[in-house]
C-alpha cells in the first residue's frame, strides 16, 4: 500500500460534504469530522499511512496511530463503547478507506465525546474552535459567503479639531511710579495757594504818594530808624 500525504488543500468537495453527512448521522456538530483531522494531522496522512513512520514520537513515545483522524491500532482493533472495530482491506480503494476511517471516527467521537477522543476538555475546547472559525461551513457557501459578503464599510473619518492659535499673553501693565520728589511738587503745584498776610509796610508805601525819606522820620531833629505816632501824623488819612 503506497504511503503517501496529503494537505488540507487536497481535500474534495465530495469528502467534506460526506464528513458534514457523518456528523449529522452521529448527532455531532457540523464540521466536527473536519476539525478532529485537522486537529490530528492537519489531513496530512492519507488512511493507513503512520504519523510516526518509526513507531515513537519525537519525545520517545510509542504511536501507532495513522491517517487524518490519527486512529491508533489497538482502538481501531478494540474500540469498545459499542464502536464496530475499523475494517479496511488492502484492496479498498482510496475513497473506501477515506469512507471507512471517517465512518470509524465520527462513531467513536459520539461513543466517547471529543474530550475522551483526544487528550480531555483542552483537546475539545481546540476542536470546538476549529468549528467555530468555520470548518463547519461547506466550501460552495464559503465561496457564496465571500462573493457575497459586504464591502467593508469604511468608518467616517474623524475631524480633529485645530488647536486655537497660541497667543502671547499681555505683559502685565504696571502703574507709571513718579519719582517721589517730582510727585512732591506736583501736588504742591496743584494745591490752592495758601492766602499770604499782607505786609502792612508794602501796603502804606503802595498808598503813598511819595517814598518816605529818613526826614519824614525825624523827630526832635534826629532821624529815628522806627517810625513814631509823630511821624505818621503827616500822613493822616493817606493810608
Amino acid at each position: 500500500m503506497a504511503k503517501t500525504k496529503r494537505s488540507t488543500s487536497t481535500l474534495t468537495d465530495s469528502q467534506i460534504e460526506e464528513m458534514y453527512a457523518i456528523d449529522k448521522r452521529n448527532g455531532l456538530r457540523k464540521g466536527t469530522l473536519r476539525a478532529i483531522g485537522d486537529q490530528e494531522s492537519g489531513f496530512r496522512y492519507d488512511p493507513g499511512v503512520p504519523h510516526y513512520p518509526t513507531g515513537f514520537t519525537v519525545d520517545g513515545v510509542q504511536s501507532s496511530a495513522q491517517g487524518p483522524w490519527g486512529i491508533l491500532g489497538s482502538t481501531g482493533d478494540r474500540p469498545g463503547f459499542g464502536v464496530s472495530p475499523l475494517s479496511v482491506l488492502d484492496s479498498d480503494t482510496p475513497a473506501q478507506k477515506f469512507t471507512k476511517n471517517a465512518e470509524f471516527a465520527g462513531a467513536y467521537a459520539k461513543a466517547r465525546v471529543i474530550a475522551a477522543y483526544g487528550e480531555g476538555n483542552i483537546y475539545a475546547e481546540q476542536v470546538n474552535s476549529r468549528i467555530d472559525k468555520g470548518w463547519g461551513t461547506s466550501p460552495v457557501t464559503q465561496l457564496a459567503q465571500a462573493v457575497n459578503a459586504p464591502a467593508p464599510v469604511m468608518a467616517a473619518p474623524v475631524e480633529i479639531p485645530q488647536a486655537a492659535p497660541m497667543v502671547a499673553a499681555a505683559e502685565p501693565v504696571v502703574p507709571y511710579m513718579e519719582d517721589p520728589a517730582l510727585m512732591d511738587r506736583q501736588v504742591m503745584s496743584a494745591a490752592p495757594a495758601q492766602q499770604v498776610a499782607a505786609n502792612p509796610w508794602d501796603s502804606f508805601s503802595v498808598n503813598m504818594p511819595r517814598q518816605m525819606t529818613a526826614s519824614d522820620l525825624a523827630y526832635g531833629g534826629q532821624a529815628r530808624t522806627q517810625p513814631n505816632l509823630q511821624a505818621f501824623k503827616a500822613f493822616r488819612g493817606r493810608v
